[in-house]
């Protein structure tokens, strides 16, 4: 068993595409843990939150985020992971946390809400649910990686501290 990198951050702050693009720089397996819950629970996420609710798919989160410990793997996580409690203890005991920081004026030209049901209310909820959540990355993060430039450069850099950090 090997340690993980788990990605955090908002969403739509690029952990699963910076996640697969540094998992490729560093030749390791990359994990999305929104496939994994779709995957186990046999459907989309914003299926399990209309028959769950949100409580449920934390569940189902976290159960996934067990299943993936200590794969030595990338993994991105949702925006919402450090909610529930256990998942930030769960994630330090199976690897190092960073924090993938991306501009909200960013995230917002960007983000496509559809399939994103925190995203439900529009910029009003994204943006106080992202100023909810945004210390909750900054405390629980052993690093932060920028993600303000290109998707190269945002890899280069979590791959860069992978390296150093789990001696990748």
């Amino acid at each position: 068993m090997s340690a993980n990198l788990y990605l955090v951050g908002y969403m739509g702050a690029g952990k699963s595409t910076v996640g697969a693009a540094a998992a490729r720089l560093l030749g390791r397996e990359f994990i999305d843990l929104d496939q994994v819950i779709e995957a186990r629970e046999g459907c989309g996420i914003p299926a399990i939150f209309e028959r769950q609710g949100e409580g449920g798919f934390r569940l189902c989160e976290q159960k996934a985020l067990r299943a993936v410990a200590e794969s030595g793997a990338v993994v991105a996580t949702g925006g919402g992971i450090l909610t529930y409690p256990g998942n930030r203890e769960a994630m330090e005991k199976s690897g190092v946390i960073v924090f993938l920081d991306r501009p909200l004026e960013s995230i917002l030209a960007d983000l496509d809400t559809s399939a994103r049901p925190m995203a439900a209310g529009g910029r009003e909820r994204i943006v106080n649910l992202y100023r909810q959540r945004e210390d909750q990355y900054r405390k629980a993060a052993q690093h932060r990686v920028a993600n303000a430039g290109t998707l190269e450069d945002a890899a280069a850099a979590v791959a860069a501290l992978a390296r150093e950090v789990l001696l990748w």
